[in-house]
């Protein structure tokens, strides 16, 4: 098994042992780095940001040739991570010795370093592997109660006398902020902007889900297995792309393969929500995008997305805008008038 480590909690310092292991390239924007390879190792990519409050958000997107284990070095009691797998599968030990646990596809984990100074991540031979790992330093410091900062220090770390690692169920909300993340086109202090605030979104989507396992327990895994997950994540894509489709829930359970009860499951699990409210929510979306940037009437944007009555439309757009089609439209000419 190949091995690469990492001593140094600073990020920069951090990709430069990496790059030096991996005969990468490296290139930098604002608070952001990347390094890059395609040699014996195998290929891929490893992204870095630096953000206030000794935050680092680290992204893994790469296939090795070898069984691979990168060994992340961190102080006891002072470093907290949130981990999310968006593709490939990841396993995590304390140390060489210890058990591992697997993170699969849309799934998140949490660990705190209690008692060992080592995180291990193995990566499987020839297998794309894409996973996001949010790391939060110097927790000792964190010394003022209101703050993020000393209540993560409190719920995790300091009531834990022994490592604590929590591997939660399935999210793929997470995993479009993620691809929101990956795929932004914009350069230089904006950019440093989006990319912090999707940082901390993803951040809140972590936390927020580890409190809702701990209060589903075990409820949080459900029935689903790896082939009913993506499944659903490809129902999910499906909606999103094309939300004016009118097709029920054994309509899109055919067209995938799954059982309508499963997809329900799934869309539980992983969305929080039933099939019908994350089809109606998308076209919602896709209305405010079209109010935004056509010149469309309502009556044309309500045939647009899918629904045929404008009443309802404009009721269900309120609720979640808290004003009308209508005077949103508005709005925006104001603004682009003004």
């Amino acid at each position: 098994m190949e091995t690469f480590t990492i001593h140094s909690n600073t990020l920069g310092k951090a990709l430069e042992e990496l790059k030096t292991q991996l005969g990468a390239t490296a290139t930098s924007g604002l608070k952001e780095q990347q390094l890059t390879f395609n040699n014996a190792t195998g290929r891929g990519q490893v992204t870095g940001l630096s953000l206030k409050g000794r935050i680092n958000y680290l992204e893994f997107d790469v296939t090795f040739k070898e069984d691979t284990q990168i060994l992340l070095g961190t102080e006891t009691q002072n470093s907290l991570f949130f981990a999310y797998c968006v593709e490939g599968s990841l396993r995590h030990k304390f140390s060489e010795n210890h058990q591992s646990v697997t993170l699969e596809p849309f799934q998140t984990a949490i660990m705190a370093n209690s008692v060992s100074p080592l995180n291990v991540l193995e990566f499987k031979a020839g297998e794309r592997t894409n996973v996001s790992i949010i790391g939060v330093y110097g927790l000792l410091q964190a010394d003022k109660p209101n703050t993020i900062r000393y209540q993560l220090k409190e719920t995790f770390l300091e009531q834990n006398q022994e490592d604590y690692r929590f591997v939660g169920s399935y999210n793929l909300k997470i995993a479009d902020s993620v691809s929101q993340l990956q795929n932004l086109k914009m350069t230089g202090l904006v950019r440093a902007l989006m990319t912090e605030g999707l940082v901390h979104i993803i951040l809140a989507m972590e936390i927020q889900q580890h409190q809702r396992d701990k209060l589903l327990k075990d409820e949080v895994l459900g029935s689903l297995n790896s082939r009913d997950r993506r499944l659903v994540k490809e129902v999910s894509d499906f909606i999103k792309n094309y939300p004016e489709t009118n097709k029920t829930v054994t309509d899109l359970s055919e067209k995938v393969g799954i059982s309508p009860a499963k997809l329900q499951e799934g869309f539980r699990l992983m969305h929080n929500t039933t099939v019908n409210d994350f089809i109606r929510n998308e076209r919602i979306n896709k209305a405010e995008m079209l109010l935004k940037t056509t010149d469309l009437n309502i009556s044309e944007i309500v045939y647009t997305i899918g629904f045929s009555s404008r009443s309802y439309f404009s009721k269900i757009f309120k609720e979640k805008y808290n004003c009308s089609p209508i005077e949103y439209k508005s709005k925006i000419k104001l603004a682009v008038t003004a």
